[in-house]
């Protein structure tokens, strides 16, 4: 039994914060939670914008550290990618509507993503238009799921699962 232990790696967890500068929050092992990961709950980030582009490219690079079969993303969002931090390091800010030069950079790390084999599960905590329709297209190109619920009714939401292209409510 012990032999057989030895072969197998426990899965990681790790947060990253979707704020101006995205940083890794806390990791942990799912057999053995501690350290940073236990202080999760009491993490502040924000509070405007949201630099999903970077929290994206930073959660992709530990994945790619990482010899697992199964590698996914799940991003709990408003929807709305609203910062980028440009080559120079300074982050360009827009809060007003989707800016198309975010959304495009955005979808890119998507696709670099996907081409790493990494799925991307989202749980959308919003329900304007542009930003569902944003999140469906994260779901689209990566093969992931999107979960579109509210702050307060996180127990209850559609899914939309483009595997299969079937939409169900769930309980």
């Amino acid at each position: 039994m012990d032999d057989f232990r030895s072969l197998i790696r426990p899965d990681d967890l790790r947060a990253v914060g979707l704020g101006c500068g995205t940083a890794a929050l806390a990791w942990g092992r799912a057999d053995r939670p501690a350290g940073p990961l236990r202080e999760l709950g009491r993490v502040r980030v924000g509070p405007y914008y949201t630099n999903t582009r970077e929290g994206l490219r930073l959660s992709r690079r530990i994945l790619d550290r990482q010899r697992k079969d199964m590698r996914q993303i799940i991003m709990i969002t408003d929807g709305k990618p609203s910062a980028l931090t440009q080559p120079d390091g300074r982050i360009y800010k827009n809060a007003f509507g989707l800016d198309p030069f975010i959304v495009s950079e955005t979808i890119a790390e998507v696709a670099a993503c996907r081409k790493s084999g990494i799925m991307i599960n989202t749980f959308m905590l919003a329900r304007d238009y542009d930003l569902v329709s944003f999140v469906r297209r994260v779901a689209d190109i990566c093969k992931g799921k999107a979960y579109f619920t509210t702050p307060y009714t996180l127990g209850q939401y559609v899914l939309m699962d483009y595997m299969d292209k079937k939409t169900r409510t769930i309980h």
